[in-house]
């Protein structure tokens, strides 16, 4: 995937422990609801799933994450995320994938290196890459790079992993972290792409988080609009939210010329169907999507 204005790469969130539906289900052994959020995102139009075993400890992970690949498999023919903190749960989830995967996440911590990248390297798989360490979240893109820079790329080259495979997660942080960091996020898409040629990824749910209801949504749209423009190459997004998911797929199609023309087109369309607040927005201004975008800068 190319960082400059390529098509979204799209995954899909809503198979998370995180919501206590799928969290039941996952504990209780229940196939019918996973697959049928499975189902519901694929028609959605996403390029692949997201299966989210979060914090779950390691033995419920190492069992959980596989059943959930055999469940959700069975149902739809979409790549699939492992996503967990362990690396043993990842790697049994590897071994019962049918087809292509992710590895969602390795960070620039030494131990996820060495237990992560040859994986990545023996499946040929694409591998989700945290720019952070023991240390926690670096604050600047700059320290982040170079974290990817010293610690990742060495480790990939390495094992025979290629840099084109790792997607480079731009670490959204919520909306109460302030401007600076959403600035910060930015950078970071433009930073990676622009100096070390890399792909990146944004989990956009997080901008979202503890934000207003009726802000959520056009959070979200308003991020990737601003992300796009910084050479985003994917997204983990909520398909079944469809304001949100008709700005993604204006920008995975290359429908729209630019990000913000994306907005505009769905935004029209929900105008002209009565599902907006206001008129439609338009290239000169924010429309609908001024709140967000305001609070997004820290005006």
């Amino acid at each position: 995937m190319s960082t400059t204005r390529a098509p979204l790469f799209l995954i899909g969130q809503r198979i998370t422990v995180g919501t206590a539906s799928v969290r039941r289900a996952l504990l209780a052994r229940q196939r019918a609801p996973i697959q049928e959020l499975a189902r519901r995102q694929a028609a959605a139009g996403v390029h692949a799933l997201d299966l989210n075993v979060g914090f779950l400890a390691e033995r419920a992970a190492q069992d959980g994450l596989p059943w959930l690949v055999r469940v959700v498999q069975d149902a739809v023919a979409l790549p699939l995320s492992l996503d967990s903190v362990h690396a043993t749960a990842i790697a049994a989830a590897l071994s019962v994938c049918r087809g292509e995967a992710l590895i969602n996440s390795c960070t620039a911590e030494p131990s996820k290196l060495e237990a992560l990248v040859p994986l990545a390297a023996a499946r040929r798989c694409r591998t989700i890459v945290l720019p952070l360490d023991n240390k926690g979240v670096p604050a600047t893109a700059r320290e982040r790079a170079s974290l990817v820079k010293e610690r990742v790329l060495p480790a990939a080259d390495h094992y025979g992993v290629p840099r084109e495979s790792l997607l480079v997660d731009v670490l959204v942080p919520a909306l109460a972290a302030g401007p600076e960091a959403v600035t910060q996020t930015l950078a970071t898409a433009r930073l990676v792409g622009e100096e070390l040629g890399l792909p990146t990824l944004a989990g956009l749910g997080n901008i979202a988080y503890r934000a207003p209801p009726a802000m959520q949504g056009h959070l979200q749209m308003a991020l990737l609009a601003m992300l796009a423009g910084a050479g985003l190459a994917a997204a983990i997004l909520d398909p079944l939210d469809p304001e949100l998911m008709g700005v993604a797929r204006a920008l995975a199609s290359g429908q729209a010329r630019s990000p913000l023309e994306a907005l505009c087109l769905k935004l029209e369309a929900a105008y002209r169907q009565g599902r907006a607040e206001e008129p439609p927005v338009r290239l000169e201004g924010a429309g609908v999507l001024g709140p967000a975008l305001a609070a997004l800068r820290g005006d």
